[in-house]
């Protein structure tokens, strides 16, 4: 003999209820924001500069380039990353657009001793020296890979 299904008022409300939560925090998760915000104090941007393949970083487009063979890594939590060669002749210029980050910190990428100096432009780009590649200085330019953070 077979038994009809019952169901009682508590199974089926605790089944709606059940249904709710899971369908309300799956709209949720597809139609909320998935920007990462840009917290203070935290970095808002990572960039390992590498140039393009078999030729490195010293012959960097005259233009604004995200081209991904440009950098190792790249990340930024407000859009692209940008890189060229420097107008003032030497290094290169990094920006990273709608990014409010203001200070930037750099490393050489070598395995000899390098400088690396990073100066904040007029329009949101950062000029990044390596070995303190000033004219005619003692300490001559030395091409390296460099990877930047921005706070």
């Amino acid at each position: 003999m077979r038994r009809a299904l019952r169901l009682s008022p508590s199974v089926v409300l605790s089944s709606l209820a059940l249904f709710f939560a899971l369908g309300g925090s799956a709209f949720a998760l597809r139609t909320g924001d998935a920007k990462v915000r840009c917290p203070v104090g935290a970095p808002r941007a990572v960039a390992y500069v590498t140039g393009a393949p078999n030729v490195g970083p010293g012959d960097l487009p005259n233009d604004w380039s995200g081209a991904a063979n440009l950098f190792g890594y790249r990340w930024s939590c407000a859009g692209p990353v940008q890189v060229r060669k420097s107008k003032h002749g030497f290094g290169f210029d990094i920006r990273f657009p709608g990014n409010p980050g203001k200070v930037a910190v750099a490393t050489a990428a070598s395995d000899t001793t390098l400088a690396v100096s990073v100066a904040p432009q007029p329009d949101g780009s950062f000029h990044v020296s390596t070995a303190g590649d000033v004219p005619n200085s003692s300490f001559p330019n030395r091409v390296s890979n460099v990877a930047i953070v921005v706070f």
